[in-house]
């Protein structure tokens, strides 16, 4: 005889009303595997992913990992973008002519990109398709993507890869 055992049911569109949330409702992740390099100021890669929150009072966990790397002698800042532009609530203060973003990249020499995080809670208050992106300015030289700045063709030096994750998490 079979037998089917849960501690609870949660119905496709999330916790119902009056419960408590937190149930992932669904997941969308992109990734990028090309290498690319960028030679502009403010930029988004080529990594997005959209999402159509079910309700409006859900959340959207987003987290994005980059593999970069950028020239000596150069700075990068990463970010998280929605529909394009900056998460303004996910970024440093304003602090006279200083850069707002999430963090600073740099090279660091050893012919390797590195893995950086951004990971955020969302409230988009809509249930229309919402776009998440990375974003990268940078103060130099060019940056890349998905491989080092010194990209030779030898057994020490690496491609990486890039993805997008974003979850709905029910309100």
């Amino acid at each position: 005889m079979s037998q089917v055992r849960t501690n609870s049911l949660v119905p496709i569109g999330g916790v119902p009303a009056g419960a408590s949330g937190g149930g992932v409702v669904q997941c969308v992740q992109s990734i990028l595997t090309s290498a690319t390099s960028f030679n502009s100021g403010t930029l988004q890669i080529p990594i997005t992913a959209s999402i159509t929150p079910r309700s409006s009072s859900n959340k959207i966990l987003i987290i994005g990992q980059i593999c970069c790397d950028i020239d000596s002698n150069s700075r990068g800042f990463l970010s998280l973008t929605k529909a394009g532009s900056q998460i303004t609530a996910y970024r440093g203060d304003a602090a006279g002519n200083r850069l707002r973003a999430v963090c600073n990249m740099e090279n660091n020499d050893s012919g390797v990109g590195l893995i950086y995080t951004l990971c955020f809670l969302d409230s988009p208050a809509t249930t229309s398709s919402t776009t998440y992106g990375i974003g990268m300015e940078r103060d130099g030289n060019t940056m890349y993507v998905n491989r080092s700045s010194d990209d030779s063709n030898v057994s020490n030096r690496m491609r990486g890869a890039t993805s997008l994750t974003l979850l709905e998490i029910s309100g």
